[in-house]
């Protein structure tokens, strides 16, 4: 299932009938299926156990709903200067009208008209009439500067709150990262292949890293498409805008092939008969395809590297089929776990030759068993493991930087995965490597006291629901911050509307999430962001703002939060605490009172091991059957593309404080840092037919890339059957698939 609306993460999740043994995060339930995602693959039924208001989206539209978004700083001041403007203003009338009185006297209601009229005058000519009009001039003023680079505002005190921020939380997936998962890395027996390029499209190319060239290039190509081969996605460039439909991690091998020679072309040379889906209990699916010219029967295999080393004999290493010994077996062992260290997402990929021997099926076959699946899956060759991440957005790592050298401390809040958080954080810079990470699981636990204390120190939350996202933004508020939020998905939209700016994106970003935000990046680009914000005084020294550590005065961002305001849920002109609902606001004491907010223990903060950083791209060939033997690999093939990489988009140069191109500000300090027998089942959406003889994958332009699946396995009853995204179609338990 494509669960990035509710959670945010790339990768799609696996769903098991099988009852969790202990409460989970939203994320970890994988016995439920929820309204609002996708099938990503596969055939299921499942028992729907709450519709409307009782499913997760619904919870979701309920917290927004009761959510009452934050006036900007430059509301609250205004509200502040007129209300004490109006009471002097008030106070010095009274006063002259009695002086006059005492001095002059009153000799008949005459004179007493006199002096009303005097303090009415007065009153009047006190009061600063052209004040709203230059404040609206210079506000559009700011409005219009944002609007050159491509963010909409919705009123005209939003660009004052953005100018302010002091904090800006950011989602990952969509926000940060690009949320299109890209292979990136290939290990083979010979070595190791990056591939540059992120994204679906097919820009980028392939390069040696590790190992000989020749060897290691061929290999890759091997791997490469042997992957796109068992594989059910497809990719679609039209409107010049890539996008994929099925597994995001399956579209990963099909964006990667125009980036190695000839690996398109190889793929494009075999039809399919058969597919043996993947199962939980198998972690791998199979196919078996038959080569254009020759007539040759193949199985390509992609799962688990585990599952698929335990069944492998063989290994190719160049262009021949080797002996898969002890040494060769422990290495590809190590290669994939080194992958899985750095927190990419690993499949290994394998492949054998079917001899003839009745094994392969009759072309037309079409989706075989798993009992015939394991009679194939045996004696296989090794081609290698891929490594793939939903990669950080160009743009991000140079805004982060210039948001820390303008004060701005930057938050990271997904659900994702804790080691992929702090991966994708030390690598643009928010937090360093093996920095301390929270979960959503740990911020259940925390006093509103505690959290405050413990959001100082932490620059990246994991495996967070939209409730999590919540208390993070009421705590940084209620530590006298002024919180920026950005996001895409659904889960995002009540933090969004909770903070005193909320930024969605107009690309990737869902309608809900666009109403409840302030402003609107119509390019997507998250740079503009930091482009409106002030610089505070000189750089702060890296590892305050990256490891969260309280900056100091003159060399962070923001103004020094009173110890008494931040207990009492107070900053800047009135309450932080949010207004709706048990999971929003933070409970205070009296004001000015002194109240201790210990950290989170040791124990309870996770560490994320230092990520290595290599430069990443990827290539191979593969070997012909006839060559290598009855267990050989599939065929070579030459020609191929090399794509320029796509350019980073400019970064607009930040203002002062408060108004992006209008108006200036004086500096600020850091403060320290169901029930119902309702039967629904669920399937992918519709497949195009298999690559045939004579198709080729398009490297460049538009147009739709067909991927290699067969026709959906879908039983003849479930034509009748509502599509899961149906309105009707809420949450379910998983129930074994039918097969």
């Amino acid at each position: 299932m494509q669960e990035a609306s509710l959670t945010g993460e790339s990768e799609a999740e696996l769903k098991d009938p099988a009852v969790l043994a202990a409460p989970a995060v939203l994320g970890d339930r994988t016995d439920m299926v929820y309204r609002g995602t996708a099938v990503a693959q596969g055939v299921g039924r499942a028992v729907v156990t709450g519709t409307g208001p009782a499913t997760e989206m619904g919870a979701i539209a309920d917290m927004l709903e009761r959510t009452r978004a934050e006036e900007t700083p430059l509301q609250k001041e205004i509200a502040a200067v007129s209300r004490s403007l109006g009471l002097l203003v008030v106070a010095v009338a009274v006063v002259v009208m009695v002086a006059v009185v005492l001095v002059h006297g009153v000799s008949g209601p005459g004179d007493l008209v006199t002096v009303l009229l005097l303090g009415v005058s007065l009153a009047v000519a006190a009061v600063p009439e052209g004040l709203p009009a230059i404040l609206s001039l210079v506000l559009a003023l700011g409005v219009r500067a944002m609007a050159r680079r491509n963010a909409v505002l919705k009123d005209l005190h939003s660009v004052e709150a953005l100018g302010a921020a002091s904090v800006i939380c950011s989602d990952k997936t969509g926000t940060l990262t690009r949320n299109e998962m890209t292979l990136t890395r290939v290990v083979t027996a010979s070595g190791t292949a990056a591939l540059s390029g992120t994204g679906y499209g097919p820009e980028g190319s392939a390069r040696v890293v590790a190992g000989a060239r020749d060897p290691v290039l061929a290999e890759a190509r091997a791997v490469l498409v042997g992957g796109a081969r068992a594989n059910n996605a497809q990719l679609d460039g039209s409107g010049g805008q890539w996008t994929a439909q099925g597994d995001p991690t399956e579209a990963a091998f099909l964006a990667a092939l125009p980036k190695l020679p000839g690996a398109a072309d190889a793929a494009a040379g075999f039809g399919r008969l058969a597919e043996v889906p993947f199962t939980s209990e198998r972690r791998m699916m199979s196919v078996v395809d038959e080569e254009t010219g020759t007539g040759e029967h193949r199985l390509f295999t992609k799962g688990a590297p585990d599952e698929l080393l335990a069944r492998c004999s063989g290994v190719l290493v160049g262009n021949a089929v080797e002996p898969l010994d002890a040494a060769r077996r422990a290495a590809a062992a190590g290669a994939a776990e080194a992958l899985s260290a750095e927190a990419f997402r690993v499949l290994a990929v394998a492949a054998r030759c079917l001899p003839g021997t009745g094994e392969e099926p009759a072309a037309g076959t079409g989706v075989l068993d798993v009992p015939a699946g394991d009679g194939l899956e045996h004696d296989l060759v090794w081609l290698g493991a891929v490594g793939i991440i939903d990669p950080p957005r160009e743009e991000a790592g140079a805004a982060v930087a210039r948001a820390r050298a303008a004060g701005v401390r930057t938050v990271m809040i997904t659900g994702d995965h804790l080691a992929t958080a702090g991966r994708i954080a030390a690598d643009l810079g928010i937090a360093p490597p093996g920095g301390p990470v929270l979960t959503g699981a740990q911020l259940d636990a925390p006093t509103d006291e505690e959290l405050v204390a413990a959001a100082r120190g932490t620059a990246v939350f994991a495996r967070v629901a939209p409730a999590h996202k919540l208390r993070i933004v009421a705590a940084l508020q209620a530590d006298g911050h002024v919180v920026a939020m950005t996001g895409d998905g659904v889960n995002d939209a009540p933090a969004l509307k909770a903070a005193d700016i909320g930024v969605a994106m107009g690309i990737t970003g869902t309608e809900v999430t666009k109403q409840a935000g302030r402003m609107v990046l119509g390019d997507d680009d998250y740079a503009t962001i930091v482009a409106a914000e002030a610089p505070r005084g000189p750089d702060p020294r890296p590892g305050d703002v990256a490891a969260g550590r309280p900056g100091r005065a003159g060399h962070g961002g923001g103004r020094a939060a009173d110890p008494g305001r931040a207990a009492a849920g107070r900053s800047r002109g009135g309450p932080r605490v949010a207004r709706a609902g048990p999971h929003r606001g933070l409970h205070h004491a009296g004001a000015g009172a002194a109240v201790q907010r210990p950290e989170l223990p040791l124990r309870d903060q996770q560490r994320v091991p230092p990520a290595v950083h290599e430069p990443v791209a990827v290539g191979g060939a593969a070997a012909r059957c006839r060559a290598a033997g009855a267990g050989g690999a599939p065929a070579a093939a030459a020609g191929g593309l090399r794509h320029a990489s796509p350019r980073a988009g400019p970064l607009g140069a930040g203002r002062r404080r408060g108004l992006p191109g209008a108006v200036g500000g004086g500096a600020r300090e850091a403060p320290p840092a169901g029930a119902g027998p309702a039967v629904s089942e669920a399937q992918h959406g519709a497949r195009r037919g298999p690559a045939r003889a004579g198709e080729t994958v398009p490297r460049s332009g538009s147009g739709a890339v067909p991927g290699p699946g067969t026709g959906a396995r879908v039983p003849a009853q479930f034509s009748a059957s509502r599509s899961p995204r149906d309105s009707s179609v809420s949450e379910a338990r998983a129930m074994p698939a039918p097969l």
